[in-house]
Parts: structure tokens; C-alpha cells; sequence
């Protein structure tokens, strides 16, 4: 029976350094993917980034791939889910508010996280032709960001600030907001200096499509 438990011991500790590794793995993977792209680094590059042989790295990580797709996961929980987000909108009265409320928070807060929507603006291109590819897609259902919005128009539209609705059209205006900001947001910044000179408009100005949003929700 000790030997048992002493072998679990052992196991669980193995387990533990081996995650630890896997973490420091992907955390060096992450800048190189972020600062030269998930196309142009190498399981090679990364090793050598760690001071560890490729080989080593296969003992973690089958595939580089695989280390891309475990970020792009972490990116899409970083950015579908807002610490405290339904006590934020909770203080404003009609649902409408609420919607307009959201459109800001989530928009500054996709505005501290280019870096992430650019990569995962990358790993759909590299990607996207792959087999398998549509598993990487979550719910959307099943983070906050969703769900706030889904309960901010149910309550708009039976306070009435909010037109009458749909769920097709509720769940589809939902996934439609952030697809348009992480599009608007990859475009202004991949070519920020030329629109800033052309149009003076920069990503702060941004700002001004959660307005528009906004309206199209008015009764």
C-alpha cells in the first residue's frame, strides 16, 4: 500500500515539473509567435530561445501547432472574458444603457489586447486550410462577453429601449460585434500611419462605432 502511494507521489510530482516545463514552453513560443510571427518561427528557434535541445521540446509538445493552438485558446478566454463585467453594466437602469455600457468596456478592452487579437487574426490565415481547423472555434456561449450581451438585450427589449428581437438575431448581432471590432481593430492598426495621414482618424477613434452599434439597437 505505501509503495502505491509512493509511486503516486512520484507520478504527480513528475506531473507537475512536466507541466511547469510545458508552461515556460509556451510562454517563450508565444513571444516569438507574437514578435515574428507563428509561419516564421521554428520548434528550432524556440529551443535555442530556452537554451534546450529540439528533441527535448518533443518530450511536451508533439508539434509546433500544437503550442499554437494551446495560445490561441488562452487568447480567445483572455479576450472573451471580462473580470466583473456583469457588476459593471449592473448600475445602469434600461437594457439599451447597458448594451452601450458593454460596447465601451469591451472595445477598451480589446484595445489592451492587440497584440492577442493580431495573433489570432495570424492563426486563422496560417491555418485555416488545415483539417480539423473548426475545432479551435469556441461557443461563444460559453464565456461572459456573450452572455452579458445576451442578457443586456433580453432586458432592453423587455424594458422597451430595445426593439423587439429574434434569438437568431440576437445571438447573430452578438457574434457580428466582435467579429467587426477584432476586423476594425487588426485594420486600423496594420495600417495606422497611412489612415492617420490620409483621414487623421487613429484607433482611438474607434471609439465611434460603439455608437453606431448603439443606435441599431433603438427601438
Amino acid at each position: 500500500m505505501f509503495v502505491g502511494i509512493a509511486s503516486n507521489q512520484v507520478k504527480a510530482s513528475e506531473s507537475a515539473i512536466k507541466q511547469k516545463r510545458r508552461v515556460k514552453i509556451k510562454e517563450v513560443a508565444k513571444k516569438l509567435f507574437i514578435e515574428q510571427g507563428i509561419h516564421d518561427t521554428s520548434m528550432q528557434q524556440i529551443a535555442d530561445t530556452l537554451g534546450m535541445g529540439r528533441r527535448t521540446i518533443y518530450h511536451y509538445y508533439d508539434t509546433k501547432e500544437e503550442i499554437a493552438i494551446e495560445i490561441q485558446q488562452e487568447f480567445l478566454g483572455i479576450l472573451q472574458m471580462i473580470e466583473g463585467l456583469e457588476a459593471k453594466v449592473s448600475r445602469f437602469s434600461s437594457g439599451l444603457e447597458k448594451i452601450e455600457a458593454l460596447l465601451n468596456l469591451l472595445l477598451s478592452h480589446y484595445l489592451k489586447h492587440i497584440d492577442q487579437i493580431e495573433y489570432l487574426n495570424e492563426f486563422d490565415r496560417v491555418f485555416k486550410h488545415v483539417e480539423g481547423y473548426g475545432f479551435t472555434t469556441p461557443r461563444l456561449e460559453d464565456y461572459n462577453v456573450y452572455n452579458s450581451f445576451h442578457a443586456a438585450i433580453q432586458s432592453g427589449i423587455q424594458d422597451g429601449s430595445i426593439r423587439p428581437m429574434m434569438e437568431k438575431e440576437v445571438s447573430n448581432t452578438i457574434l457580428t460585434i466582435n467579429h467587426a471590432l477584432f476586423a476594425l481593430i487588426i485594420r486600423i492598426v496594420s495600417r495606422e500611419e497611412i489612415i492617420k495621414k490620409m483621414y487623421d482618424y487613429d484607433i482611438t477613434d474607434i471609439q465611434l462605432i460603439t455608437k453606431l452599434f448603439t443606435q441599431g439597437f433603438r427601438r
